[in-house]
């Protein structure tokens, strides 16, 4: 089903690859305001990955925090889609602070999470205007599936890592049944939840990363799954190609563990930065935007 997906066709890079493309976003944004100022005024790509890392962490404090208590699919759906609108967008074209949440609306919608705009904007911290939020989150609403085209499904670890864990308790003995259950507990809470923040899934099949939090939770809780996954997951391969199972393993648990921290002070000065060099045309609160709807009969 993976390999038939448009996640797979179009969202999957090597890491070159992504790095490329965030960069040449940046690039053209710049491009195209440079005559509006000093180029030093811009955020560079290394300093919008830095502002992208502090609204990921805003973003999950949102879901963790929400009301009724938000499912891990629609959390994980909703960083992927917020993560892929800046592959092609520049922060600098749209502000973070309004992608997010409807990142996380449209997430509610596509995995079935029913909840009003209201309702939802209700969880939204010191939002004093409802009705002008609500305007503003649904005039990004169709931005966002043009910006992803219409590309909404997403596939992420929860799933097949629970598939795991069903197939790993029918060949374990009586005795080690609840062993199951501590992995997916410690899968799920560490190594699961440190993948909404990396760019894993840019580079990997949801499987494979599954696989490797069940390796990850199965060394942590010193549970012994190795013949589990010799003789089972991996029964119809050679010596050569389990090699290769492993070494897959060992990178994405690098890619997963070596994702970049940010320094809280320096994301907020960036972040001021970003407040005199966005574009305020995209802005749906920008007086400016108001001035050009007023000019050309809205």
């Amino acid at each position: 089903m993976y390999h038939c997906s448009t996640q797979y066709r179009n969202w999957t890079f090597t890491e070159q690859q992504l790095k490329e493309r965030r960069a040449k976003s940046n690039a053209d944004y710049i491009e195209r305001h440079i005559q509006e100022r000093d180029r030093s005024e811009f955020l560079t790509a290394d300093e919008e990955a830095v502002l992208l890392r502090y609204y990921e962490m805003q973003m999950k404090d949102f879901c963790n925090k929400f009301r009724p208590p938000m499912p891990k699919m629609v959390i994980a759906t909703s960083l992927q889609y917020f993560k892929r609108f800046y592959v092609r967008n520049s922060v600098m074209d749209y502000h973070p602070r309004d992608i997010y949440l409807i990142c996380v609306y449209s997430a509610c919608k596509i995995d079935e999470f029913i909840i009003s705009i209201i309702d939802f904007i209700r969880n939204i911290k010191n939002c004093s205007n409802i009705e002008q939020t609500a305007d503003v989150l649904l005039s990004y609403e169709l931005l966002l599936i043009e910006k992803l085209d219409f590309q909404l499904i997403v596939h992420n670890a929860y799933r097949p890592f629970e598939g795991l864990i069903i197939d790993l308790k029918t060949h374990l003995p009586p005795e080690k049944v609840n062993d199951a259950d501590h992995l997916r507990m410690l899968g799920m809470n560490e190594f699961l939840e440190k993948t909404l923040t990396s760019d894993v899934y840019f580079f990997f099949p949801p499987s494979q990363v599954a696989l490797t939090a069940l390796v990850f939770a199965s060394v942590k809780e010193k549970v012994d799954i190795d013949a589990y996954i010799v003789d089972h997951i991996c029964s119809s391969l050679d010596r050569a190609d389990l090699h290769k199972v492993k070494d897959t393993i060992r990178l994405i648990a690098s890619v997963v563990n070596s994702t970049t921290p940010f320094n809280k002070s320096e994301a907020k000065a960036l972040d001021k930065k970003l407040e005199k060099c966005y574009n305020r045309e995209n802005d749906p609160r920008s007086a400016h935007l108001n001035k050009l709807d007023e000019a050309n009969g809205y």
